[in-house]
Order: structure tokens, then sequence, then C-alpha cells
């Protein structure tokens, strides 16, 4: 449901042109999605859920309906209960082998994988639309 502005930009007025992107919040098809699960790491550590990459492309052929069935629900319909995915590990990696203080350690943070393949089927979406939203910068000699 799409919520009405108070306040909006007159693209005309400033001289850019608009963008239609009502497609980066259609639902997820199994299309992208298994072309996202094909391009994640086997074997990263994994977050709450226990799940990692090795297990969504070893059983992609039984879960491929489920997947973006699961991604759709927290994304399109239920996002009152993307709490329920915003939880994550934070580990500590020791940066070198007699780590004993606080700056010695490097702090990762597990999350879900559906928060992860939620996250890089939008990138993926928004990716193809850069070149005409943002201008190349140039760099001067």
């Amino acid at each position: 449901m799409q919520q009405s502005r108070e306040v909006s930009v007159d693209w005309d007025l400033i001289q850019l042109p608009r963008s239609d992107l009502q497609h980066l919040e259609a639902e997820f098809t199994e299309v992208e999605v298994k072309a996202v699960v094909q391009d994640i790491a086997l074997e990263k550590a994994p977050g709450p859920d226990g799940f990692i990459g090795v297990f969504y492309k070893t059983s992609w052929e039984v879960i491929k309906d489920d997947v973006p069935a699961a991604m759709n629900f927290f994304y399109s319909r239920h996002d009152q209960h993307f709490n329920l995915l915003n939880t994550a590990h934070i580990v500590l990696l020791p940066k070198k082998d007699d780590a004993r203080t606080v700056g010695d350690y490097r702090p990762i943070s597990l999350s879900h994988s559906i928060a992860k393949l939620i996250s890089k089927v939008l990138a993926v979406r928004l990716s193809a639309e850069l070149d005409t939203m943002v201008s190349r910068a140039l760099l001067s000699p």
C-alpha cells in the first residue's frame, strides 16, 4: 500500500529525469532468488538460523518454492515482523594469535540468511537503475 507524501520534489523544475522504481517493490521471483543463491559463498559462518550457502545450493530443488515465499512473507506482507529477522550474533575474531585487548579483535555480525537474501535481491534490482540515477564523477588529473 503506497502512502501519500506531504512534500514532493518537482523533478522538472530541477531538470532531473524521473525514474519509475515500482518494480523494486515487486514480489521476489524464484528466478531472481536462485540467481542470488548461486552467487552466495558456500561456507560463510551461519547466522542465528544456522543456514549457510551450501544448504541453499544443494537443496534448491526442494526449497525453491519455500525460500521466495518466506522472503515475500517478510518483505511484502508482514513488514511489522522484520524484528524476527533483525537479530544477529556478534562474534569477535582475533586479528592475531596472541589477541588480548579489544583492539586485537575484529567484530563480525552473523545475520539471518533470509534477511541476507532479501538485501541481495534488492541490491541486484537497484544496481540496474544506478547508471540512470547517479552521475559519474570525473576525477581531476
